[in-house]
């Protein structure tokens, strides 16, 4: 069984908690079913892995029995605005981190809210935290920037090339503490 916990973020009410329940499930569902090509549109493939609300309750409890990887709901006020993950590596030296929000949802920060929290969290815990953005999601890149992430290359990802972001520790911005 997973642990309930829940992550604050920067604003009053949105916070990032473990998928916990079947209500859970659909509602991370829902969230795809917002707009699915909004999630294609820099080849990602979750809208693929997800064509019912089974799927997702099964990928919820394949992660609690193998207890790595981190999954996240983004919620406020009780409303599921989207999701933020991290999957360490076999050495659980360093954590790459991914996400997307409802299309309904976008542009209203609450990608940077949670990128903040989830590496406030994951800061004492892994020697490195990254991630890896499509090149033309611009949008994401600008979240990164804003969480204290830097630019430190390009790679060639399954979606095609991405740009890698790293989070350093000498970075100017404040994250949540």
């Amino acid at each position: 069984m997973t642990e309930y916990f829940e992550l604050p973020t920067e604003r009053e009410g949105v916070v990032l908690r473990p998928y916990a329940s079947i209500d859970d499930d659909q509602a991370y569902f829902d969230g795809l079913n917002d707009d699915r090509s909004h999630l294609r549109m820099h080849g990602d493939k979750t809208d693929k892995k997800y064509q019912a609300p089974e799927d997702v309750t099964n990928r919820r409890l394949k992660v609690e029995a193998q207890g790595v990887e981190i999954r996240l709901g983004i919620w406020s006020g009780g409303h599921f605005i989207g999701h933020i993950g991290a999957e360490p590596n076999r050495e659980q030296t360093e954590v790459e981190i991914g996400y997307w929000i409802r299309k309904s949802e976008i542009n209203k920060g609450y990608a940077t809210l949670a990128v903040r929290a989830i590496t406030a969290y994951l800061r004492p815990r892994f020697a490195r935290i990254y991630a890896d953005v499509h090149i033309d999601n611009k949008a994401s890149n600008r979240g990164l920037d804003k969480s204290g992430y830097q630019k430190v290359g390009q790679v060639n990802r399954t979606c095609g090339p991405a740009e890698q972001f790293e989070y350093r520790t000498d970075h100017t911005r404040p994250l949540l503490t």
